[in-house]
């Protein structure tokens, strides 16, 4: 077998694995069960109490759960939280501190979070200030957090990765196989 068919080879083959991992991607990124959410009002950021969360939620098996925030109400102004993610013990398993902002058309409103859970129950908990909250303003108008769990989400990272190194392992196939088959036509000259 020659070096040029051996390369045309692998360059099918990578070509072949960086499409799965660019379908795993996608599927990656429609995975995931919802399993609740609530909106959290400003005036309830100040009330930090294990034992009134905000959500709660149960896993019937170890899986990986992902967290999501977003400043529903944000309209040139920003939002700080600090969310704890509590077990059934009170020991806390996470503690994720987000600033969320939205000026003119800078939009970074939202954040999330993934982290692989057992089986058992949980509560989050969230804390933070508002512009609003800290500029007077009436509880009607400052700003509203929405979190929501989902469930047996499938992390992006690893087929993300599959589909760089595959992906630049097949391009190197081609240059591989293309300067083969230039030496080829020299030799015929």
């Amino acid at each position: 077998m020659s070096d040029s068919s051996t390369s045309s080879h692998l360059f099918v083959v990578l070509s072949l694995a960086t499409v799965v991992c660019g379908f795993l991607m996608i599927w990656s990124f429609l995975s995931g069960t919802y399993v609740d959410e609530t909106v959290v009002p400003e005036r309830e950021f100040e009330q930090e109490s294990f034992n009134d969360p905000h959500l709660t939620f149960e896993l019937n098996r170890k899986t990986t759960v992902q967290l999501s925030f977003e400043g529903t109400t944000l309209d040139d102004s920003w939002v700080w939280i600090k969310a704890l993610l509590v077990d059934s013990d009170n020991k806390v398993l996470g503690d994720y501190t987000v600033e969320m902002a939205e000026y003119d058309d800078e939009n970074d409103d939202s954040w999330s979070k993934s982290i692989v859970l057992p089986k058992g129950q949980y509560k989050v908990l969230v804390h933070g200030e508002d512009a609003k909250r800290s500029q007077g303003w009436t509880d009607e108008h400052t700003e509203r957090v929405r979190v929501e769990v989902q469930k047996d989400f499938v992390l992006t990272r690893y087929s993300l990765i599959g589909f760089i190194l595959f992906g630049i392992g097949a391009f190197m196939a081609i240059g591989s196989s293309g300067s083969d088959s230039d030496e080829f036509e020299a030799d015929f000259d």
